[in-house]
Formats: C-alpha cells, sequence, structure tokens
C-alpha cells in the first residue's frame, strides 16, 4: 500500500470521527480562524444579488459556504468533501438555505467548469506533492468560468527554516492558552505526519504560472494566509 494511499486514509477517518465537535476542534487550534473564512468569502469581487455558482472546497461543515449564502443570497454552492460525516454537519449547519448541492469527492477530482469561484479553506495543505499541487492548479484555472476567482485560505510554510521555527513556536503559544500540553503535542504530530503545506511564496508562483492574473496575498499571520488569483 502506498504512503499517500495511507495517509489520505488516515486522514479522512480523523475528519470523519470529528466531524461532530469539528468547529470548536478548530477554532482552539488555528489562530483568527473566523477572521481568515470572512477574508476569504468578501474578497469575491460579485455584486451581493449576483446569480454566482461558487465551490466550497474541502467544505467541512459548512463554515465558508454559510458566510457565502450570508454574502450572496443568490449564490449556488458546491459543498465538496471527501468525508460523509463532515458533509451530514455542513447540511445541518445550511439546511434553511437554497441552491447548496452537496458532492462526496476527492477535491483533484471535482469538475469546476462554469463555476465562478472556487474557495478553499485548510484542505490544500493535504496535496502530496509539488506536481500535484502545480496540476491542480492549472486544472482549477482550465474549468472556472473567465474571470472566475480562485482564493485559498491554508497552512504555508515559511520561505527559511528560521522563520518557519518562529511560525511553529506561535502556534504552539496559542494552541497552549486553550489546550492540554497532551492535546498540543497530538496536534502537532498529526501535523507533521498528515500535512503536506509548500512555501507561500512558492504558491503565489504556481497560481501564476497556471495562468491566474492579480496573485496577491489577502491576510496572514505566521502560518496561515489567505491567497488566490483571478482568471
Amino acid at each position: 500500500m502506498n504512503n499517500d494511499y495511507k495517509r489520505f486514509r488516515e486522514i479522512k477517518k480523523h475528519f470523519s470521527s470529528e466531524a461532530g465537535e469539528f468547529d470548536s476542534i478548530i477554532t482552539d487550534r488555528i489562530p483568527f480562524y473566523g477572521l481568515f473564512i470572512k477574508a476569504l468569502v468578501n474578497i469575491l469581487p460579485f455584486k451581493k444579488d449576483e446569480a454566482i455558482k461558487v465551490v466550497d472546497l474541502g467544505c467541512g461543515t459548512g463554515t465558508v459556504a454559510y458566510h457565502v449564502k450570508e454574502k450572496f443570497s443568490n449564490a449556488e454552492v458546491a459543498c465538496v468533501d471527501f468525508s460523509p460525516e463532515m458533509l451530514a454537519s455542513a447540511r445541518k449547519k445550511l439546511g434553511r438555505y437554497t441552491n447548496i448541492f452537496y458532492y462526496a469527492s476527492d477535491v483533484l477530482e471535482f469538475d469546476f467548469t462554469g463555476y465562478d469561484a472556487v474557495l478553499s479553506s485548510l484542505c490544500l495543505h493535504h496535496i502530496g506533492s509539488e506536481k500535484e499541487k502545480k496540476d491542480f492548479f492549472k486544472k482549477v484555472y482550465k474549468e472556472i468560468s473567465q474571470e472566475g476567482v480562485f482564493y485559498i485560505y491554508d497552512v504555508v510554510l515559511a520561505s527559511n527554516g528560521a522563520l518557519h521555527d518562529v511560525c511553529l513556536e506561535e502556534w504552539k503559544r496559542y494552541m497552549g492558552e486553550r489546550l492540554s500540553p497532551e492535546d498540543i503535542e497530538e496536534t502537532v504530530r498529526k501535523y507533521r505526519r498528515e500535512d503536506r503545506p509548500f512555501a507561500l511564496m512558492d504558491e503565489l508562483k504556481w497560481l501564476e504560472e497556471a495562468g491566474f492574473k492579480d496573485v496577491d496575498v489577502i491576510c496572514k499571520f505566521y502560518n496561515g494566509a489567505v491567497y488566490g488569483g483571478i482568471k
């Protein structure tokens, strides 16, 4: 069994087991999670009454979709996640909204044709290799609508090891105000075992190489960032 398959199976297992309490888990572990999510949605360059089509990629419990529907009431939203348990939680959170569709799918295989915006929250750092991520950026660029947008909120690496160490310590400090030392240790262990973040500066370059323009960083706090561009 190949290592990447084993890693994805482990990721899916732990996310599925956490679906019921994911919202509290994520806010205890991720600094300024709410601010980053709002930034991800606020930068969408559409009028509030437009009937846009949006993908919430790696939707989890539907937090991004919720903010999209609150701001763009006529939006159609595709919630995409590989965990049926997460999708079930998203359905509960989004039950009062219309024009939301749910897809149990590998994000790398989803068809983005016709969508005006692809938003990804804490998902793409699971992509295992530089080639896979570059190919995925090219796929999104090719398939989204003309003048569509692609924005990502994710865990990133710094440009050198010393900076990354500072980011890691700040992350631990944040968790230390909310979690036990044992929970912090387990969280960092999962991060090292499961996640494959890349340097932010590299990701910006790969987005440009895929064809995106006006690539920019919207906000950043140590190892978390919102970034992306338009077609």
